[in-house]
């Protein structure tokens, strides 16, 4: 898949603008604040509904504005075909393909994109909601019943705090037993996906000379015991998908503790490459491959090998500066 024309108004730092892309590598460039990673942020919520960088998207609207939209024009397995995402206050975010209105899993599966961004290094070396947060959107792009089964997930958690919130343990049951339900069903599939990135993560890090690549310890928070009379105590579950624990590992050590930040970039770039290649092959297409600031703080041969393992059959990156890398390769998008 690739995308040749990206339309923005009122997305972020854009009031009404347009660009021509190509097939292959597009370069983009220009100084800070010229709105480069904005730009591939907006190709990236055109393909999840979501933001990379917040979780709000009424923090994506263009300042003073009530709405905004995204909208791409893309080549796939059956032609060219069009997106629009739309978000208004008030109304949240409206989906369209081809002019007709379609579900979030529909679009996550006909147009996939993946992104690496400096925030991923803080994601991995951060606190565990962001690492959450990242799996959660990464597992809908590859399997829709994962979406559902999220949604299901945070209404049932949703009531069962609202009955330990009226105090005492009546409506309790009910509830608990839906979401101790849903709470496995989630967790099967994020077992599953963890287990897949980790074989390709192995591969990826044998093709590129990386001899010990990052593992992921995954440490769900199930129901126990003793879960009841805490839940009631605190007043709120205190168990499930939404407090699990996911760690990236550097030869057994936490990389949020002791790992430098050139090591977590490097992981988070091997985790962006991965997923690039799960999403290929169940989509059946290529996903576009966003890269924001890719090569900053890496070495020559990092930055050699990163460059020699993008095989996407459309890329974009962004740099203040042409890398050495990319001489004569890309496409050149300037803003100023």
């Amino acid at each position: 898949m690739w995308i040749d024309l990206l339309q923005l108004i009122n997305f972020r730092s854009y009031g009404k603008r347009s660009f021509r892309l190509k097939e292959g590598t597009n370069l983009i460039t220009g100084p800070n604040g010229a709105g480069k990673t904005n730009l591939l942020e907006a190709i990236l919520f055109a393909s999840t509904t979501a933001s990379h960088r917040t979780s709000g998207n009424s923090k994506l609207l263009r300042e003073g504005e009530e709405a905004f939209s995204v909208k791409a024009g893309a080549f796939g397995r059956k032609g060219r075909f069009r997106v629009e995402v739309v978000y208004r206050k008030g109304s949240g975010t409206k989906v369209r393909v081809n002019s007709s209105p379609v579900k979030r899993e529909s679009l996550l599966a006909g147009f996939p994109a993946v992104m690496f961004s400096p925030e991923d290094i803080d994601v991995v070396k951060g606190p565990p909601s962001g690492l959450r947060r990242m799996f959660n959107i990464n597992i809908c792009q590859l399997c829709p019943r994962y979406t559902a089964g999220l949604i299901k997930y945070r209404r049932a958690l949703q009531e069962r705090n609202t009955a330990l919130k009226k105090g005492g343990t009546a409506g309790l049951e009910p509830w608990t037993g839906i979401l101790r339900k849903y709470s496995e069903e989630l967790t099967g599939e994020r077992k599953r996906f963890l287990e897949r990135l980790g074989r390709v993560m192995r591969e990826v890090a044998e093709e590129i000379g990386l001899e010990s690549p990052p593992e992921i310890h995954y440490r769900p928070s199930r129901y126990r015991e003793s879960s009841l009379e805490k839940d009631i105590e605190a007043g709120f579950t205190t168990w499930g998908p939404h407090r699990d624990i996911f760690i990236f590992l550097e030869s057994g050590r936490n990389m949020r503790d002791t790992g430098s930040r050139g090591q977590a970039r490097m992981a988070a770039i091997l985790y962006r490459v991965s997923l690039w290649r799960m999403l290929r092959e169940s989509s059946g297409t290529e996903p576009v491959f966003l890269m924001d600031d890719v090569f900053s703080e890496l070495d020559p041969e990092k930055r050699r090998l990163v460059a020699g393992c993008v095989s996407a059959r459309q890329t974009l990156l962004t740099a203040a500066r042409p890398p050495e890398e990319l001489e004569g390769k890309a496409n050149v998008i300037r803003l100023r």
